[in-house]
């Protein structure tokens, strides 16, 4: 199983990526084709099933980018996960352990959908490797609270916008009932019908609020209230901005954010923390620090940073909106980022040069992360801890957790 999720298939052409494929299998390709330099193929059918196909939950699975490992076991899943992040770390004994949490359906707090309108307006997510919109009226990984707010928003809504955008949907838990908020942007300006839609949505128990973003508003149209509240680690609400990154496993992130406060052991530290958001692993990281300075790029999170670090009354916490890459070098004893999916290639030599006895990297994509590992491997910095997490069950995608130290791994 490749690193994207596609199965590496060996044929008289040469080594073909197919998704759908399961390792072991025996099968049918058709439309083998070069697509970036490799070879590209559709699965026809399965000739020789390998023991860990299962039949997918979902109708859609087959047509649908968002779930492509649907149809493998969960327990398989896992174990391929486990191997891409030990490739990630390279030739190394360092022992990778799997935290599993979580449940494989209906997990996901968070969705980003696209709508096509029209005679028969789409409302769904791509296909893989194309642009092709696949209108799904459910979603299985979806929590229940999203489930009824993307059939709501189906109903209500889709029928008035025009042209194309995206519906950004969140489970929001002000006053700890959960409800759900929903962003919605488009190129283009939307009909009065599209308003009047989104004060009606809003209006709904399941809602908690809407905005809507198009034809190059510099300020959203807002119903209720938009933000994405979530339960810090330390109980504690935690605000996020509308339509901005949170994680979208619950249980996966609690124990995400558990692991990575271990891992830093920021007691009595100096701590710099970088590509903050909103403050998702800062409100777990500054109790008992001496110090902590969280970085992040987009203002509006580093604006809810803020105010979540105002809220529990941490004044040695200091919130910079600035760039993590162009972060001035200053010692410090632990650095702990996560940066998106592009890696944190341009602040390695920076974080170095802080000198921290710690450093400890959440990544979202291996490939990135074994990237950055070799770099700091070249800085002096090797892994002595390594936690993958099934943040995202049925797909390829997981969420890791890397500790380096200065000198050999213990």
């Amino acid at each position: 199983m490749a690193r994207g999720g596609e199965a590496v298939v060996g044929t008289a052409q040469g080594v073909v990526f197919v998704a759908g494929a399961l390792p072991g299998e025996h099968i049918q390709l058709r439309d083998v084709r070069r697509d970036g330099g490799a070879l590209r193929g559709a699965l026809a059918s399965v000739l020789v099933a390998a023991p860990e196909r299962v039949p997918p939950a979902c109708t859609f699975a087959e047509r649908c980018g968002g779930c492509p490992w649907m149809t493998a076991t969960v327990d398989a899943q896992r174990a391929w996960k486990q191997r891409f992040l030990s490739d990630a770390l390279g030739a190394t004994e360092l022992s990778v352990s799997m935290e599993a949490v979580g449940a494989p359906l209906g997990y996901r707090r968070r969705a980003r959908l696209v709508f096509a309108a029209g005679r028969s307006p789409k409302l769904g997510y791509r296909s893989r490797r194309n642009r092709i919109i696949v209108d799904t009226d459910e979603c299985v990984v979806l929590d229940s609270v999203l489930a009824a707010a993307l059939r709501s928003a189906r109903m209500q809504l889709l029928p008035h916008l025009v042209g194309e955008g995206e519906l950004h949907l969140a489970v929001s838990t002000p006053e700890h009932r959960p409800a759900a908020v929903l962003v919605v942007t488009s190129q283009g300006a939307q009909p009065t019908a599209v308003y009047e839609a989104c004060a009606r949505l809003a209006s709904l128990p399941g809602f908690a609020g809407l905005a809507l973003r198009a034809g190059g508003a510099t300020a959203p149209a807002v119903w209720g209230d938009p933000r994405e509240h979530t339960i810090g680690a330390d109980g504690l609400p935690l605000v996020g901005p509308p339509g901005g990154f949170s994680q979208a496993n619950e249980s996966v992130n609690a124990g995400l954010v558990a692991h990575v406060a271990r891992l830093a052991e920021t007691a009595g530290q100096r701590v710099l923390e970088l590509y903050a958001g909103h403050g998702n692993l800062t409100v777990a990281l500054a109790p008992g620090a001496a110090s902590l300075v969280s970085v992040e790029f987009d203002a509006a999170a580093a604006a809810a940073c803020r105010e979540n670090v105002a809220r529990r009354g941490l004044a040695h916490v200091r919130v910079v909106a600035g760039d993590a890459a162009a972060w001035e070098s200053v010692p410090v004893d632990v650095v702990v980022l996560d940066p998106p999916r592009a890696g944190a290639r341009e602040a390695l030599d920076a974080i170095v040069r802080s000198r921290p006895r710690r450093i400890v990297y959440v990544s979202c994509d291996t490939a990135t992360l074994g990237r950055d590992v070799a770099r700091l491997r070249a800085l002096g910095y090797v892994p002595d801890a390594a936690i993958a997490l099934d943040m995202f069950p049925q797909t390829a995608h997981l969420e890791s957790v890397v500790r380096l130290v200065p000198g050999s791994a213990r």
